[in-house]
């Protein structure tokens, strides 16, 4: 099966830009967004879920196909396919929402993401193929994760599993696979497969998905796969459950935070506004020896 994905790799074509975008009816698109600076995306896992909650709003309002995505600390990574031309107002409507809510969330003022988002044009399946392995790497890579499989907030679990109640559409690539009632066997292989090729970011190079690609396919080489595998046990995740992404409150009368890391950094935001110890005690409706102690913690 493996010599079957080197033969269709002859030709890597892709086009990364964040502006001068190519937008075409029916196109495939990884989308790559991140926090400008040190700043982050995700503080708790109430946003991640809260992101994803905008992304399925997104894909409902907009007629847009998620196909895979990671979400990451400071940075997304997308693959979406647009049913109509409407790829930037789709985006524009995903990344303002979030912005605003976490803003909101946070206190915080200025801006959450960092420019315009960056969109690769995917005119091939080898392409597809690869973009979603790397998409799906990229936890493991940062080291976030020591096990590939055990990241919650990518949508590998939908590859590897079943999950029919999922708003991400893993038909198209999992057809590619070649063997239907094997599919997510195979797809796990490959992830085992590759998961030890060295690549850079795409944000350091924009050519680090093409490099992949190719370290991935001359790594394979005429190598078998193997549908043997231990049998792993995976996070709990809410894919499965099509209620859980609607029970996201995105309007907090007040505002509860899951951990202190989360709560830190909301008060960081408002003492890099100017507020007092007092102001930011009364405003979060704590009191003021709780936030010094927090402050003084290592989150």
């Amino acid at each position: 099966m493996l010599r079957y994905y080197t033969n269709i790799m002859k030709n890597i074509k892709r086009i990364f830009m964040s502006t001068r975008k190519i937008i075409i009816e029916d196109g495939i698109y990884h989308i790559t967004q991140r926090a400008p600076g040190r700043e982050v995306i995700f503080a708790e896992d109430n946003d991640y879920k809260t992101f994803l909650y905008f992304l399925k709003k997104t894909s409902q309002e907009f007629a847009i196909e998620v196909f895979c995505f990671a979400l990451m600390p400071n940075h997304v990574h997308i693959l979406v396919k647009n049913r109509k031309e409407n790829l930037s107002q789709a985006m524009k409507y995903l990344f303002q929402r979030y912005a605003l809510w976490f803003n909101k969330k946070y206190e915080r003022k200025g801006h959450v993401f960092c420019g315009a988002y960056r969109a690769a044009l995917c005119l091939d399946d080898s392409y597809l193929i690869a973009i979603s392995l790397y998409i799906h790497l990229n936890p493991f890579k940062a080291q976030i994760v020591k096990d590939v499989f055990s990241y919650r907030w990518s949508s590998l679990d939908c590859y590897i599993k079943s999950h029919r109640d999922s708003f991400i559409n893993t038909k198209q690539i999992m057809e590619l696979m070649g063997e239907k009632e094997n599919a997510h066997l195979i797809y796990k292989d490959l992830i085992e497969s590759v998961k030890g090729i060295n690549h850079k970011s795409v944000f350091n190079d924009r050519c680090g998905v093409k490099k992949f690609t190719k370290k991935m396919f001359n790594s394979l080489g005429g190598r078998g796969t193997s549908c043997l595998f231990k049998k792993t046990e995976l996070f709990k995740d809410f894919f499965h459950n099509k209620n859980v992404m609607d029970s996201v409150i995105i309007k907090q009368k007040r505002r509860k935070f899951e951990d202190k890391k989360a709560f830190k950094y909301c008060i960081e935001q408002l003492l890099a506004r100017g507020y007092s110890f007092k102001e930011i005690a009364e405003n979060l409706k704590v009191n003021r020896t709780t936030i010094y102690r927090l402050m003084q913690q290592k989150c």
